[in-house]
């Protein structure tokens, strides 16, 4: 295989793996989005809660199924995700 050849089979395996990432991003509720929005800034579930109308174990859940949407770790991993595949952190 030459180079050429592994370069675009790298640069493909390059765009799948961000459409996959984009798609998960894509897949989060509206209500879910508000919540990362608002992780991604910074705040806590208790000030989450509190802004949105919700009670913290409400937020504590949506925060659970953001992280395995997103097949992230921790919460401080959600921003830069949304920020670099399409999520609105504003």
């Amino acid at each position: 295989m030459s180079s050429v050849e592994t370069q675009k089979d790298y640069d493909q395996e390059t765009r799948d793996y961000e459409a996959f990432r984009r798609r998960q991003v894509a897949s989060l509720t509206p209500g879910e989005r508000q919540v990362a929005r608002w992780v991604a800034r910074g705040l806590t579930n208790r000030a989450i809660a509190a802004r949105l109308g919700l009670t913290p174990n409400t937020v504590s859940k949506r925060v659970s199924e953001i992280l395995d949407k997103l097949t992230l770790r921790s919460r401080q991993e959600i921003g830069p995700r949304l920020a670099l595949y399409g999520g609105d952190i504003r």
